[in-house]
Formats: C-alpha cells, structure tokens, sequence
C-alpha cells in the first residue's frame, strides 16, 4: 500500500494567500490590465480601512472574474515567476522541514490546495513534489482565454481528490499517511488520515484541533518582507500588531476625536503634535513588543509566535532605532509643547514600558492587570502633551472598548474556542449598546455634563461595529 504526505498550500507550506496575491502579481506585470489593477487597488483600500466589502461580495470569486480573457499560457507563464519571485519567500521552515524528512522516507507528495491551478503546478514544479497535485481549476475556452470563474473549486471537496489519487496510485495507507493543514474545512479528510497536523501560529485556534483529536504543529509564520525593515521605528506594530483600520479608528481616529472634543483652540498643529506623540509613544511600546516576542512567549501556556531568529538575532539594533527615534519626536515636540506637559509625556512613556516589560517576565495568568494598563496606555499617553482633560477619555476606553479586548484575552489565556468568540462579542456588545443608551438619557435628563462621555463612547460603539462586523453580523 502507498504512503502519501498531502500538503496544504496557503497558511501552511507558504505564509500567503496565493489566489489574491497571484492576480495582484499578474494585472502589476500587464500593463493593458491597468483598469483592473485600480479596481483592486481601490478594493484593497477600502477593505484597509474598515469597510466590511465581505458581506457585500464574494472576494475570491471577484478577484478571480479579474482574469477575464487572459490568456492560459501567459498565467502559466507568470506563474512560474510569481512562484519564483514571491512565494519561494515565503516557505514556512517547520512545514518545509516535515516536506523533506518524508520525500527522502519515500513518501509519495502532493499539494491539494483551493488555490489556483496554475499556481499549485508552477509551484509543485518547483518544489519536486511528485507528479499529482490538486487545485481549483480555472475555466478556459477553446482558444486559452479565461472565462473569469472556476470550473472546479476544490473548497470542501479535497476527499474527492483523495479518491482520484487512489485510483490512479493504487490503495493508499491511510493509517500511517501524513496531512498538513491549516483549514478547518479539511476536518473530516484530516480524521482519515492517520499523521494530520493541524498548522498553527494563532493560539485561539489550537483548542478546536486537539478537541478533534489533530495534532498540532506550531508555526512561527515565514516573513514576507526583509527583517531590516523593522529597524524603522513603528514598522514591527504595523507589521505584526496592528493593521489600517485598528490605527486609524482606534488609535489616531479616537485621539483626534477626543482633541476636537476637550481642548481648546483646537487646530491643524495640534494634530502633528498628536502624530508625533502617538508615533514616540508606538516606537518605546515596539520595545515591549520585541521583548515580548522574543523572550516573553517561553513563559506563556499558548503564545502567538511572530518572531524567528531573523529578527530575535538582531532586536538589540531594533530597540537603538527606537531609542534614537524617541529621543527626536521628543527634540521636535519640545519646539511647541509646554515643558511640564512634555515631561508628563516622557514619565508616561518610561512607565508604561516598564510595565511591559514586567508583563512579560510574569506568568501570563496574572498578567491581566498589566494587560488592561498597556491597552489604556494606547489611548491616554500621546495625549498628555495637552492641556485637556482626560477622565472621560479614560472612562469611554474603560467601558465602550476595554471589555472587547478582555474577552479577547481571556479566550487567549484559557484557550477558548475560537468558534465561541462572536457569542461572546456579541454578549457585550448589546450591554455596551444598552449602557450608551443609559448614557444618553442621563446626560439628556439630568447631568448634561456627561454628554463628552457620551459622544466618546458614541464613537467607539461606531467603531466597535465597524471593526467586528464579521461576528455581530
């Protein structure tokens, strides 16, 4: 009987989603598709910045209808490069390893992927995989030219290419076969199968496979960008921790929010000043981060790995880069800001990283109070610069965003299901929206002095839905 090792492509051999990065790849290098490229470019953006496109359209099959009328031999072709110029990048090492220890056991090895045909093959060429692979396949005419859908989507029908496989090599060994996977769609064939591992960076989702009785493989997810990037300060919270619309909604949004609100004389400077702030402020956090990363995940029960040896050999000139980054926003800020606000500011700072780093050399079930101080840092730091006050900031972040964060928490430390998690989104997003409802009618009736809270909590219950569309949808 033939023993097989079946790879899944996206997230486990390769940290990337080959379908959308293989077109993007593909319009970039055909200059008559520049039509297409903006609509992407357009899509990408307003995807970054909030706009929950997912419930309005099918992403894959939008993206895929982009390749309308192109021909079969020139996607092959730029196949062979994208495979060579992006995803050789970005092979997830632990996943690769496993691939060579059973090629040279004499396993018989095959890519079943829902990604694009001509990307799985470019890429199974490329990686002496044997002769089989499994993917969406791509509908053409009879001339070559693509009709811009699928004629075969393989999402949730990879035990039928297990078949097809079968009988063509003969019976297969499930028993001591192996499967790598990072798709929970691919449960059942995975409990076929005797060696399935479940690939893992993400510790919400680790309890759903060992309940299923799936080994895991924890991966520290390959790179896609050179790690000397991250000697730009902020680049390490842009890359790892945060995203556009995080920013922008939370971070910088609320702050300009609570500005416009509370201060005086608000103008276009004090906007740069708060930049600048939130930008010093993000750069000492990073040295947390890295720490963290690095040194503070050995003393957690189910850490998030991100960083290799890549960027852990060299996190001494990340944290210098930081350090002199620091040193000139607070050289910029002290040309407008009031010395005794900039000291507050430079206390803040040192404070909140020496509790940072206290989180990450305790055990991570008592971390919960520092947990809570870092989140509110985020919000209340870059705004000690100015002469406004900051309870009701403080209050709004307590209430209206805090309790997201902890449920998030909570389900990292004690390892819930990740399944589980809209319920209890949704649990406290309805309390939230009941005690902004109380808020209004307190400051309607009878305290219009809680009207600022009021409005600060407005817009974070905006943002909250915005930003966790995806679950109380």
């Amino acid at each position: 009987m033939n023993k097989i090792a079946i790879f899944d492509l996206d997230r486990t051999f390769i940290n990337s989603n080959s379908t959308y990065e293989f077109i993007k790849f593909f319009l970039k290098k055909s200059p008559i598709y520049y039509k297409r490229k903006i609509f992407v470019f357009v899509f990408s953006f307003l995807e970054n910045i909030g706009i929950p496109l997912h419930l309005l359209i099918k992403k894959r099959s939008w993206f895929v209808s982009l390749l309308k009328d192109t021909n079969e031999e020139e996607l092959k072709k730029t196949a062979q490069d994208f495979v060579k110029k992006r995803l050789a990048r970005v092979i997830n090492k632990e996943v690769f390893m496993q691939f060579k220890r059973l090629k040279q056991e004499g396993y018989y090895c095959v890519i079943c992927s829902t990604s694009l045909d001509v990307v799985v093959e470019a890429f199974a060429n490329s990686f002496d995989f044997d002769d089989d692979w499994f993917a969406s396949t791509l509908a053409f005419d009879n001339d070559g030219k693509c009709l811009g859908y699928l004629n075969v989507d393989l999402t949730g029908k990879k035990e039928k290419s297990l078949l097809d496989l079968e009988k063509k090599i003969g019976a297969i060994d499930f028993k001591n076969s192996f499967f790598f996977s990072d798709n929970k769609e691919d449960i059942n064939l995975m409990q076929k199968i005797g060696n399935s591992f479940a690939i893992v960076s993400n510790p919400l989702r680790r309890k759903f496979w060992r309940e299923k009785n799936i080994h895991v493989l924890s991966i520290t997810p390959a790179l896609k960008i050179d790690p000397r990037i991250f000697l730009i300060p902020v680049s390490y919270y842009s890359y790892f921790r945060s995203n556009i619309k995080n920013f922008l909604y939370y971070h910088f949004g609320f702050l300009v929010f609570c500005l416009f609100l509370f201060k005086v004389n608000f103008s276009i400077a004090d906007l740069l000043y708060l930049l600048g702030a939130l930008l010093g402020y993000i750069a000492i956090h990073e040295i947390g981060y890295l720490t963290n990363d690095c040194l503070g995940t050995k003393k957690e029960v189910n850490p998030s790995l991100r960083a290799g040896p890549e960027i852990c050999n060299r996190m001494k000139y990340f944290i210098l880069s930081r350090i002199t980054f620091f040193a000139i926003i607070l050289l910029l800020l002290s040309t407008g800001v009031v010395v005794k606000l900039l000291i507050n500011y430079f206390i803040g700072v040192v404070l909140i990283l020496i509790i940072f780093l206290i989180h990450n050399s305790i055990k991570q079930n008592l971390r919960m109070g520092t947990y809570c101080i870092l989140v509110l840092s985020h919000f209340l730091i870059p705004l000690l610069i100015f002469e406004v006050k900051l309870m009701y900031p403080v209050l709004a972040v307590i209430l209206f965003y805090l309790p997201l964060r902890i449920v998030s928490y909570i389900q990292k430390i004690y390892d819930i299901k990740l399944d589980r998690s809209s319920l209890h989104i949704k649990i406290v997003s309805v309390l939230m929206l009941f005690l902004l409802m109380f808020l209004f009618l307190i400051a309607n009736m009878f305290y219009p002095a809680v009207y600022p809270l009021f409005w600060s909590a407005l817009y974070l219950n905006f943002v909250n839905i915005l930003y966790y569309a995806e679950y109380i949808t």
